[in-house]
């Protein structure tokens, strides 16, 4: 149940609640257990990247499976257009620097140096721009009432970008019910307006090419559950 103070906020910012289109198709797709294992696959490859220092023996695994996959035969989203770019840009990025990658790492994730896009979602719905906004607390009740605990143990708010990824992916496997609404009202809301200025601001292949693939596969999820995000300000 959401706090007073979560409901207030709400009225203030949501310009749209997120809503399904098609119930039919979101029932299908969940049903699916080929879809569900696809999804947390992606969503646990990406978010090990987006969570982790690309020097963590998880990250590195990550960044070198999707290096050296074939993402127009193996990745399940997406156009062929769309894989073809994420496929260049990673394979551009086997050839960089480890250290550099992890100070890039750095100053993207833990902002060690200037960056144009903070990895959390209260960041960017929340009129003072502040961690641990409304947008968090409803997170964090909608975790509590639906019996969703979290799995990491990296100090990083619940929002962060890697945490939602990999929070999808467990959703997938084990909770397909909560997906739509976890995806519809606490990530997609905010995880596209991220990727599109992360992937401005970073310099590094890596990650600009993760971002490509992270944005074109939310994206297709979201079309395939027929789930239409909550509209929100942004600030």
């Amino acid at each position: 149940m959401e706090t007073e103070f979560v409901r207030r906020e709400r009225a203030m910012n949501e310009k749209e609640p997120w809503c399904v289109t098609d119930e039919a198709a979101m029932r299908e797709m969940l049903d699916d257990e080929d879809f569900r294992a696809a999804f947390a696959g992606a969503m646990r490859l990406l978010g090990t990247i987006f969570l982790l220092r690309p020097i963590h023996g998880e990250a590195l695994e990550a960044v070198q499976a999707l290096e050296v996959m074939d993402l127009r035969a193996d990745w399940p989203f997406g156009t062929e257009d769309q894989l073809d770019q994420a496929q260049g840009l990673l394979r551009a990025g086997a050839d960089e620097d480890l250290y550099k990658r992890d100070l890039e790492f750095m100053r993207l994730f833990r902002g060690t140096g200037n960056r144009k896009a903070a990895p959390y979602g209260s960041v960017y719905m929340d009129h003072d721009r502040v961690l641990f906004g409304w947008t968090w607390n409803a997170l964090r009740d909608w975790m509590r009432s639906n019996g969703v605990t979290t799995l990491y143990q990296e100090r990083e708010p619940e929002d962060q970008i890697g945490r939602m990824m990999l929070l999808a992916a467990e959703l997938s496997d084990s909770r397909p019910d909560l997906l739509p609404e976890f995806l519809g009202d606490h990530f997609l809301p905010w995880a596209d307006h991220f990727l599109e200025l992360f992937q401005a601001d970073t310099q590094s292949f890596t990650y600009t090419g993760a971002a490509v693939l992270a944005r074109l596969t939310l994206d297709d999820v979201a079309h395939l559950l027929a789930v239409q995000p909550a509209r929100r300000r942004f600030f």
